[in-house]
Order: structure tokens, then C-alpha cells, then sequence
């Protein structure tokens, strides 16, 4: 199976590992990486990203809609990269999982 979101460009998929109050691990399917994720080329057709971010603030019941997100500095960014990911392409859509 070909793994493209748009002709002629590659699937993104980003892994993002959310620091806040409690750490949340999310699989997002872009249309771009963010500039900031770091993304080894995996092939012409794929490109798949690691984010860690964290939420400006803790106190989400005053934040309205998705919180205001940035980057988050990891010294040792190894350490925390995602020991597998799996890919599915079911009724239409993309979704998978990853894990450390």
C-alpha cells in the first residue's frame, strides 16, 4: 500500500509527547511537520516525527479550545524517542499507535 495523505506528497506522521500536568501521547496524521519535530526521512512516501511539547500553563479548565502549545527542550532526546509504531489504513482514514 502506498502511504501518501495527498498526490504526490508524503504521508507526515507525527508523534507527540505531551508534558502538562500529566504526559499525554498523541498520533496525529499532518499535512506538514512542525517545524520543530524531529523527523528522519523513512522514504519518499513517508515521514514520520517525534514533538515534545508541553502546555504554557497547567490549569486547562481555563483554556478554551486546544491549549496553547511549545516546544519542550529535552536534553536527552534519545531516551525519550518511541520504541515502535504501528500503521493503519481502515474505512478511509489513518490511525495507529506508538510506545516506548
Amino acid at each position: 500500500m502506498r502511504c501518501t495523505g495527498r498526490p504526490g506528497r508524503p504521508l507526515v506522521v507525527e508523534m507527540e509527547l505531551y508534558f502538562s500536568c500529566l504526559i499525554r501521547k498523541r498520533l496525529l496524521f499532518l499535512s506538514a511537520p512542525h517545524t520543530d519535530a524531529l523527523c528522519p526521512t523513512v522514504d519518499s512516501s513517508l515521514t514520520v516525527c517525534f514533538r515534545p511539547v508541553m502546555t504554557r500553563q497547567c490549569a486547562l479548565r481555563d483554556v478554551e479550545g486546544e491549549p496553547p502549545l511549545e516546544s519542550f527542550p529535552i536534553k536527552r532526546p534519545e531516551a525519550f524517542l518511541p520504541k515502535w509504531l504501528t500503521l493503519d489504513f481502515r474505512r478511509g482514514a489513518w490511525s495507529g499507535e506508538f510506545s516506548f
